[in-house]
Order: structure tokens, then C-alpha cells, then sequence
């Protein structure tokens, strides 16, 4: 059975429009060709595509033509997981068993090792990221945790100089009434009629 041209082969690579468009973009990247997307319960393990569609009306000048865009697809097997984790370990076991698949009689074990190297290394390079995201939300919730504390310090301490306003009133309306007390009183004769 003969397979049928691809929409790609239909033309030559100079009239294919590339309009920068991405579909099902995942949610987290993990390099630059697979991905993790949240879908309902779980996530799941999605790599990186070029599909083509004919151009439609709402393409203005570019319906009828062949659009080459970006399309994440879901990675079959070793798709879901119920932690973010769970993904990774499967991006791993898929990554590495696709490039062992890809040697033909390979006798040199260094180059399963590379293979292995090279995809946990894309792995720790990811969870730094991941960790210094941590790090970085750590230190401003420190920082949040320090400024509430001085807030209620600063609250603390105009309270007390409230306090201590009242409280010289307090004294100086004190201070007059003993003042006004203590003084003898001071009585004007009137001048006598000669």
C-alpha cells in the first residue's frame, strides 16, 4: 500500500508560511524538546513537534497556503504521573531508551554511559532551577517574615510614645494645679478714700 503525500511535500519549502504559531504548549519546560503539562488528575510528558495545516479565512493572506507550526504532543507510554517527579523519571526512562534505540550494534558501553550522563544532567539542571526558584521564595518570605516583625515593633513602639504623649499632659496639667495650689493668693485692696 503506497503512503500519500504529506501536506510539507505538496509544495516547495519556499512557499511553506512559518507564522511562529505554538499548540498545547506545556507548562514547565524541561528542555528544549519535552515538557510537562498539568492535565485533569495529573501531568503528563509532552515533546515537541512541527506540524503543518492549510491556511484558513481567518488567516487573511495566508489561507490556501501550507503553515508550518509548532505542535506539543502528548508522549505516549510514558505520559502521566501524579507529581512532577513522577514525569521526570519517565522523561529519563523515554530519553534514554530512545537514544539506545538509535545505535546500531554499539559495543562501546561508554556511549550508553554518555547517554545517561547526558540526560541526567539535563535533569539536574532542571531541578537547580527548580531549586533556586526555592531558595529565592525562601529568602522573600524571610524577608516578609522580618518586615512583619518590625511592622509590630513600629506599632509597638508608637504606642508606647502615644502613651508617653498622654502621659506628659497628664503631668503638665498636674504641675499647674499644684502650681496654682501652692502660690499664695494674691489679694488687691482697693485704694482708700482720703
Amino acid at each position: 500500500m503506497a503512503v500519500g503525500k504529506s501536506l510539507a511535500d505538496s509544495v516547495p519549502e519556499s512557499e511553506i508560511v512559518n507564522l511562529g504559531e505554538e499548540v498545547n504548549a506545556p507548562n514547565i519546560m524541561i528542555d528544549d524538546d519535552f515538557g510537562i503539562s498539568g492535565q485533569f488528575g495529573d501531568y503528563v510528558l509532552v515533546k515537541k513537534g512541527v506540524s503543518y495545516r492549510t491556511g484558513k479565512e481567518e488567516d487573511g493572506i495566508n489561507q490556501g497556503k501550507v503553515i508550518r507550526y509548532i505542535k506539543w504532543s502528548v508522549v505516549e507510554t510514558w505520559c502521566y504521573g501524579s507529581t512532577i517527579f513522577d514525569i521526570l523519571k519517565n522523561y529519563t526512562n523515554y530519553n534514554n531508551l530512545c537514544k539506545t534505540k538509535a545505535l546500531k550494534k554499539c559495543k562501546d558501553f561508554n556511549e550508553i554511559e554518555k547517554i545517561y550522563i547526558g540526560t541526567n544532567n539535563t535533569i539536574n539542571k532542571f531541578l537547580s532551577n527548580y531549586t533556586d526558584m526555592n531558595k529565592k521564595q525562601s529568602s522573600m518570605s524571610e524577608l516578609i517574615n522580618s518586615m512583619n516583625v518590625l511592622k509590630k515593633k513600629l506599632d509597638e513602639a508608637n504606642k508606647v510614645l502615644e502613651e508617653a504623649d498622654d502621659l506628659h499632659e497628664l503631668v503638665k496639667k498636674k504641675r499647674r494645679i499644684i502650681v496654682k495650689d501652692t502660690e499664695p493668693t494674691k489679694h488687691r485692696n482697693k485704694k482708700e478714700k482720703e
